[in-house]
């Protein structure tokens, strides 16, 4: 059921970007994430920044994970660079269509500065004109707290930001957040390619949250005060 998590994650953004040309992601050195860009045949250029070595290699070379990923690391089209996804954006002033951010939730502090108001900024930066970004964001029923922090951080970063969930049965319920230095309606995408788990009827729907989902009073998280570590810490305690 992955497919759902990849889908909700890809496929909203890279149907309404006008830029699909250039797609940077983020994480995602399982090529999964990779794989549903693929799809979109106007794709000419996917740049993989992911920091483990060791996981790109096994999505191109473990035959199980390969055949899942549709051997997407080894299209022409594809270019992996192992490097932190703060560092990249920081020393390269490259714009994308479309940027995903598939990294692991902010469960230790080496990843609290991926969830910070200056890592969203630079997302901002990096996108070309038109340009959308999605992060995924948690859980917003196992992590709600850390959810709401995420979307609050995004805004504290002067972007327009969407929050959006799917239900995926190996997760449970699971969150989004669109990204963009323009507005942008959510509602209003007409997805450019048929999907197992998305549609036309659906799609609106994923932007409701119901009330024990819903928003709570959160601070942005940045570099100096990480608050994302505590909200995801408290959210997942509960769960344990």
């Amino acid at each position: 059921d992955e497919y759902r998590y990849h889908e909700a994650l890809v496929h909203p953004a890279l149907s309404a970007t006008t830029f699909r040309e250039r797609v940077l992601v983020i994480g995602g050195g399982d090529g999964l994430a990779v794989r549903e860009v693929l799809r979109f045949p106007d794709v000419k250029q996917v740049l993989l920044v992911d920091l483990d070595p060791a996981m790109t290699d096994l999505a191109q070379h473990h035959p199980a994970l390969a055949e899942l990923n549709a051997h997407s690391l080894d299209d022409p089209r594809v270019t992996v660079v192992h490097a932190d996804g703060y560092n990249y954006l920081r020393e390269h002033a490259d714009r994308f269509g479309a940027i995903f951010v598939d990294l692991p939730d902010p469960s230790r502090e080496a990843l609290a500065k991926l969830y910070s108001v200056s890592f969203y900024r630079m997302i901002g930066e990096h996108l070309a004109r038109g340009g959308l970004a999605v992060t995924q964001a948690a859980s917003p029923m196992f992590a709600r707290r850390a959810f709401w922090g995420i979307l609050a951080t995004i805004e504290a970063a002067e972007l327009h930001a969407t929050p959006y969930h799917t239900y995926v049965p190996s997760f449970g319920d699971w969150g989004f957040v669109m990204m963009s230095p323009e507005p942008h309606h959510f509602a209003a995408i007409r997805l450019a390619l048929p999907s197992q788990s998305l549609s036309a009827e659906t799609l609106p729907g994923m932007t409701r949250f119901t009330p024990d989902m819903g928003p709570m009073p959160v601070e942005p998280s940045t570099l100096d005060r990480p608050t994302i570590l505590g909200y995801y810490d408290e959210s997942m305690s509960r769960w344990r």
